[in-house]
Formats: structure tokens, sequence, C-alpha cells
């Protein structure tokens, strides 16, 4: 954490402490391990509950770097608080993990993160390598739009290795999340997405409502429906954990794709939700999935390491 982030930290934690109304409350700061890196945040208990309410300090602190007055921000905050303490009012609808587990655990989906920025959080969750990437495991919590992550403490604690949880993640997902491969014109609603020139066909692939769904990176049967709609191989390009853009292979610009991937990661994707900064290249007649990584040339000596066959 660097100084100015403490400083403001602290100020805010004072804050906190000054609106928090009288009863038995308590303040301490949490690094809270993500996809790519940590979040820093101050969480909010009070003494005979089990909830903790997690306020995370990033998002303040940008608006304050940006120029926002720190008067706003802790009339922002002060709002926040105030939620949060009404909250501890009502019933606690929180389940343990022995009840979700009990209830939702079959119901497991995949995730993928890239490993060279994750393996901190990779030590503590039952894991397997994909190409640059590794995949990680979360119970599904449908009926609450929620998802909690399979750690190795959780999987230890129900007997599950790494290939069951895999299997289970495999029979669960196409199931419970139909495969969406469409043209990204039908979903320019949703904000997160690239757009390229108008002659360049573009599609979403994806699972069902998008939750984690760039995990389709590892179904052959849907990249390969991608390439067939294109006509040919593709590139597929990281939009964020939840979605990838498939984009024609023949005729398109790597460094481009590349700059262009990099440059939305950095600009409008949230660090949690940001994938890679590869590209990746599907070879449609041999079936085979390639890593594309900034400043390489595409050639005939390039790491095998860096290909998949599907």
């Amino acid at each position: 954490m660097n100084k100015e982030l403490y400083e403001f930290m602290r100020r805010i934690e004072s804050r906190i402490l000054e609106t928090l109304p009288e009863g038995e409350w308590q303040i301490n700061e949490r690094s809270i391990p993500q996809n790519n890196g940590k979040a820093e945040a101050v969480c909010i208990t009070r003494e005979g509950s089990n909830r903790e309410a997690v306020l995370y300090m990033e998002p303040l602190f940008e608006a304050y770097k940006n120029g926002e007055s720190f008067e706003n921000i802790c009339a922002r905050l002060d709002r926040t608080v105030a939620e949060v303490c009404r909250g501890f009012e009502f019933p606690e609808p929180m389940k343990g993990i022995d009840e979700i587990f009990k209830e939702y655990g079959r119901n497991i989906l995949m995730q993928l993160v890239e490993t060279g920025k994750n393996t901190e959080l990779l030590k503590e969750m039952p894991h397997r390598e994909y190409m640059n990437l590794s995949v990680i495991y979360r119970i599904d919590i449908y009926s609450e739009g929620a998802t909690v992550p399979v750690t190795n403490q959780i999987a230890e604690k129900f007997g599950l290795t790494e290939e069951e949880l895999f299997e289970r993640a495999r029979r669960y997902v196409p199931e419970a999340y139909p495969l969406l491969v469409s043209s990204l014109s039908a979903v320019l609603e949703t904000p997160m997405f690239f757009v390229g020139p108008d002659e360049m066909p573009m599609l979403l692939i994806s699972y069902g409502r998008g939750f984690y769904g760039a995990s389709v990176l590892m179904d052959p049967d849907a990249l390969k429906q991608a390439a067939d709609k294109i006509g040919g191989d593709i590139y597929i390009l990281p939009a964020s954990v939840h979605e990838l853009i498939a984009v024609p292979y023949a005729g398109s610009d790597e460094k481009y794709l590349l700059d262009m991937v990099r440059m939305i990661n950095r600009t409008e994707v949230e660090r949690k939700d940001v994938l890679s900064d590869c590209v990746y290249h599907y070879d449609r007649e041999r079936g085979q999935l390639e890593v594309i990584e900034a400043e390489t040339e595409r050639s005939a000596d390039r790491d095998p390491g860096n290909e998949y066959t599907m």
C-alpha cells in the first residue's frame, strides 16, 4: 500500500468512527484477495453479529485523486455507513458454508484468471493451469445472484479434489447457462464491449447471463461454432472474466488487437474483472488454440507451450 492511500484510509477510518452510532461497533483494515491483486478495504462489524460490511477504498481514493473534494467523499461515505448500520438491524439472511454447500454444492462454476498475476491467490485455491491462465472454482448461489469462491479449506472440508470440482463444473455450466455465440451488434447495450471497424464481424462468446463466461475459452465446441460463423480462423479477445469477443483472423492486425485489449483493460474494465492482456488465435482446421502475447511476432518456432490442441 502506498503512503498516500495509507493516509487517505486513516482519514476515512476517523470519519467512519465519528459517524457510527452508539453501540459495540468495530472497524478494521483488510487486504482482500481478488483477481489480479488485492483490494484494500475498511470493514465494519458489530458485537453479537456474524455480518461484516466491507467498504472498498480504491474507488473513493480514485475519486479523491481525480479532484473530488474530501468533504463530498465524506458526505457519500456518511450515507453508506448509515445504510450499513440499518442493515445490521434486519435478520441475518446469510447461510453458513455447510448450508450453502448442502444446497448448492453441485453448482460449480469455472473462472479463468491470469496465472502470472495471481500467484498468491492461486496458493489458496484448487486450480489447474490452462495456457497462460488458471481455472479456479466458485459455488453458484443462483437464487441470490451470488457466488462463493472454493478455497483449499472449503475443498478439504467437503472432501473434494480439483479433478472432482472440474468435472462438476463441466457438467453444471452447460446445463445451467446455455452457450451464447451472438453478433456483437445484438448486445451493444452492454457497455463493456470492444467496438471495431464497421466491416469487421465481431461475435460475443459467453455462457448464459455471462457469469464468469470467459471460461468458454476451454470449450472446443464453442470456439468451433464461433469460427464457423465467421468462416475461418479467429482471434479471441478477452473482454473480461465474463465474456470473450471473436474477430476474423484473416485481415486483422495482431498488434492493433493487442494494443486495444491492453487499453480497454486499463481504462474500461475493473481490475477484478480483467482476464488478460493477451489475445488468442483459434485455428479452425487444426482445432488448436494459441496464446498471442504482446511484442511477440507470429512464427513457426513460437513456444509450443503457448499452443493447446482442443
